[in-house]
Parts: structure tokens; C-alpha cells; sequence
């Protein structure tokens, strides 16, 4: 029997969301089930055929009420009878339905932390269910067949392509959870509304937003600053756009940024404009890009090298640093910390500090943004 006492608890409810049927007292030839705490891929006969599908699902948490109210989202995506016929050539090869389940297996030790497989093999005369505590970081030989055959039912169904689709069709606002414990929350759409000002241009505001496009699979970002003089016609306008999730979506991601600044710091000064495209990739807590930037001093026109990088591993501490390079280098170095408040007209502040050189003049400037998401 495996792990079968208990089991009704904890999956009738998603198999009856699901409609999929019980492998209990299931008069049908071998049917299979397989679970990893986002997706369901069973192997079954329906109608008197073979029949298979994958089930993507995720639990969307509402905070705001003390019983953390969950919303299960999920989508269904059929086999092909060629699929079916692959994946029961797996099971059969691998004879992963003749292994017992962990707690049957000496030395597997007991995790908490860490993702669950789960196996249901059902047939006219029996159904059992066997459970798997992070095989990939055990090295009992019982483990690495479990590894080895999860591998092959990703890497055959594409079940890690088939979760990122997904993903796209769920409300990209708000916090979900997937698995046992793990907890991703959507700050996707932000709304920033903001002053900023350095010692030459007290005065000015920001604004900024993104939103996701492409039915989520890109991100599109938009920023806005004004800072200005009262006395002066001195003033700094930039208009930046940039779209994310080009063509890597997974661990490793890229970006494509455009951004247009006018500056005037003195009455008998000309305007500077610069024009600058970069690319970049971003992986984890950083973000580097590399482009070109052209500048227009009144009949002046330079192109030269850009550069970028941005660090925020410092729990919600961000650094940056941006750079053009002409005959001289043109450059700036930041770092902002957000501060989160999670309620329901301010989402939370950020407060930012940075230090500009441009031609040959330096500023110093504040950055306070309200996130009113």
C-alpha cells in the first residue's frame, strides 16, 4: 500500500478540483499518477482509451485576512498518444513501480525543506503510493533511480516549459504559493510617484510603470524625471522604456533599454542630449548591460561606449552604477533602499542617493519614491 493511509486528506480535494478520478478501488488496467507540488501528470484510460494530461496549479494567498484565504489557479494540458506511449516505456524500463517508498528504505533520511514526489500506481488488484524527500541529494542507489526517472518525465513532457506557460495566464499581482512552503509574490505592475532634486535642480518629480505585455511573457517598463530651476531655464528631462524577457526567461534573464536626457546646467550652456540603447542580462541579485550612447551639444555629436550594473542582495539595498565613455567618462553611482508597508493606497518608499559627473560638472541628488501599485 505505500503511503496510501492518509492520503485521502490531503489529495481528494485537488483531485475533485481537477476532476480526475480516484485510483481507489479503480477497475482499469495500470494507471499511473505522478506529483511534485505544482503539477500533476497522470497516465489513466478514459472512455476505453489511453488517456494523459498534465495539471499545472498554484495557490494564490489573499494576506489581508487572518485566515489566509487561498485561490487555486490551474490549467490542463492533454497527451499525445505518442506522449503516453513514451512515458509508460519509462516506467516499464526504469521498474520504478517495483520500488518501495521511502519510508520502506533505509537510511532516507526525513526532510522538511525541499520538494516531494509522489507516485500512484493503480491496477485491478491494487493501488499504491510511494513518496520521495529530495532524491537528488541523497546517494542511496533507491535515490538516484527516483532521479533519474523524474529527469526523464521532465525532460519528455517538458514540465518546467509547461509551468512557465502557465504562469503567464495567472493575475500577475499579489502573492502566490506553489509547493509545500515557498511563497513568490508579483510586484509586476508597479505605479511610482516620486521627488527627486539635486543641488542645482531642487525641484522635480518622477514618475514610472510597468506593466506586463505579450500575455506575460515580457515586461515593459517606463520612467519619467523632471527636475528643474523656479529662477532658471535649467533643467534635466529624461524618458527611459525598457522591455524585459526577450529571449530568456528562465534563471537567466535579458532586458533592451532606450533612454533620451536633456540637460542645461547654466544660462550660457548648451543643451546636451543623449540618446543611448543598451542590452543586458540579469541573473539572480545583479544585472549588467553593455550599448552605445550618442550626444548632441548643439553641432557636437560623440558615440561612444555605455555601460551598466545593479546589485540588490543586501536585503532590499540596491547599488548601481552607469557609465558612457567619451574622450572623458561620463558617469554615475547610486544605492536606494525600499522600504515595504503592504497596504492598501502605498505599497511602499523607496529613498535613493546618487552621485552624477557629467562633462565637468558633479551632483549630488535624492531619489524618494512611493510605490502606489
Amino acid at each position: 500500500m505505500g503511503d496510501t493511509v492518509g492520503w485521502d486528506r490531503q489529495h481528494a480535494s485537488l483531485l475533485k478540483e481537477f476532476q480526475l478520478q480516484e485510483f481507489v478501488n479503480l477497475k482499469e488496467p495500470t494507471s499511473f499518477r505522478f506529483w511534485n507540488g505544482i503539477q500533476i501528470v497522470e497516465i489513466s484510460t478514459k472512455d476505453g482509451r489511453p488517456y494523459g494530461c498534465i495539471v499545472n496549479y498554484i495557490y494564490q494567498i489573499n494576506r489581508r485576512r487572518s485566515d489566509r484565504e487561498e485561490k487555486l489557479h490551474s490549467n490542463r494540458v492533454e497527451l499525445t498518444g505518442h506522449q503516453i506511449d513514451q512515458i509508460n516505456r519509462i516506467i516499464e524500463e526504469s521498474n520504478i513501480a517495483e520500488l518501495p517508498s521511502q519510508k520502506d528504505i533505509q537510511r532516507w533520511p526525513l526532510g522538511v525543506d525541499g520538494r516531494i514526489y509522489t507516485l500512484e500506481f493503480s491496477n485491478a488488484q491494487k493501488w499504491r503510493v510511494s513518496s520521495y524527500w529530495s532524491p537528488e541529494n541523497i546517494g542511496l542507489s533507491e535515490a538516484k533511480l527516483v532521479t533519474s526517472f523524474v529527469q526523464q518525465l521532465e525532460e519528455r513532457l517538458q514540465l518546467a516549459d509547461q509551468y512557465r506557460v502557465f504562469l503567464t495566464t495567472i493575475p500577475k499581482k499579489g502573492c502566490y504559493r506553489y509547493g509545500s512552503m515557498a511563497v513568490i509574490c508579483y510586484t509586476d505592475n508597479p505605479f511610482y510617484l516620486g521627488y527627486t532634486a539635486t543641488q542645482r535642480l531642487p525641484v522635480g518629480y518622477t514618475v514610472s510603470k510597468g506593466l506586463s505585455i505579450f500575455e506575460g511573457k515580457q515586461f515593459l517598463n517606463t520612467y519619467f524625471h523632471h527636475r528643474f530651476s523656479p529662477h532658471t531655464k535649467n533643467h534635466d528631462i529624461q524618458i527611459q522604456t525598457a522591455v524585459s524577457n526577450l529571449f530568456f526567461i528562465n534563471k537567466l534573464k535579458d532586458y533592451i533599454n532606450l533612454n533620451f536626457r536633456q540637460r542645461r546646467f547654466a544660462a550660457n550652456q548648451h543643451k546636451f542630449s543623449n540618446i543611448q540603447l543598451l542590452y543586458g542580462l540579469g541573473k539572480n541579485d545583479m544585472q549588467a548591460g553593455l550599448g552605445v550612447d550618442y550626444l548632441n551639444v548643439d553641432k557636437l555629436q560623440k558615440v561612444g561606449a555605455r555601460f551598466y550594473y545593479a546589485y540588490w542582495g543586501w536585503d532590499h539595498l540596491d547599488f548601481y552604477g552607469r557609465a558612457s565613455v567619451f574622450s572623458k567618462i561620463d558617469y554615475q553611482l547610486g544605492i536606494s533602499k525600499y522600504l515595504g508597508f503592504n497596504r492598501n493606497f502605498m505599497k511602499g518608499l523607496s529613498i535613493g542617493l546618487f552621485y552624477e559627473r557629467f562633462r565637468h560638472g558633479n551632483e549630488v541628488g535624492i531619489d524618494l519614491k512611493f510605490s502606489v501599485m
